[in-house]
């Protein structure tokens, strides 16, 4: 890679380190709480290596009804699953599958983790964790330390998320995760 380039590069992949860990450490402090617990798993398919143009529905299944976050994590930052745009009720009930629809699996290639939240009451996180505005239908923060607005930062959205969660009483959130491999075709 070009000298110019590595740096940023370097940045970007210690930025999405840090959210993994933030995210992971989030999901470690709360390891008892089956009852509000949501299973997440990839649907018709197994494993955790997908080669680039594949495709994956990402779904997760609730204890009991809860209200459901969905988020990627991987080289390009952050990005919103669920609740897609248009569908602002991120409510979902016990046993009842709540599924991305098919993604396809785009460059680069990877380490990503999937990161599920099930809480009780929807708005234990604040508005700011909800974009309905996108004109695309996942909401993507990329991971930018020069951006003025820190909130448009995926590493901040990860650390907001964090000490958001963290600060609530346990009885009203879980989280659940997966990490997934991704590469290219040779």
């Amino acid at each position: 890679p070009d000298d110019k380039d590595f740096l940023p590069a370097l940045k970007s992949r210690v930025m999405m380190a840090y959210c993994f860990q933030a995210l992971y450490a989030l999901n470690l402090s709360n390891p008892f709480n089956d009852q509000i617990g949501a299973k997440l798993y990839l649907k018709g398919k197994r494993g955790n290596r997908f080669q680039v143009g594949d495709r994956i529905n990402i779904c997760l299944t609730p204890e009991q009804q809860t209200y459901c976050l969905l988020f990627t994590v991987g080289p390009e930052g952050m990005f919103q699953i669920l609740p897609r745009l248009g569908a602002e009720n991120n409510r979902v009930a016990r046993g009842m599958s709540y599924c991305s629809g098919d993604m396809e699996i785009f460059p680069p290639a990877g380490n990503e983790m999937i990161f599920a939240i099930a809480m009780t009451q929807k708005q234990l996180l604040g508005d700011r964790h909800y974009r309905f505005s996108s004109s695309e239908p996942f909401h993507q923060w990329a991971y930018d330390p020069t951006k003025t607005q820190k909130q448009d930062d995926a590493a901040t959205i990860c650390e907001q998320l964090f000490l958001s969660l963290l600060n609530q009483s346990r009885d009203k959130w879980r989280t659940d995760k997966m990490f997934i491999k991704t590469y290219h075709a040779r």
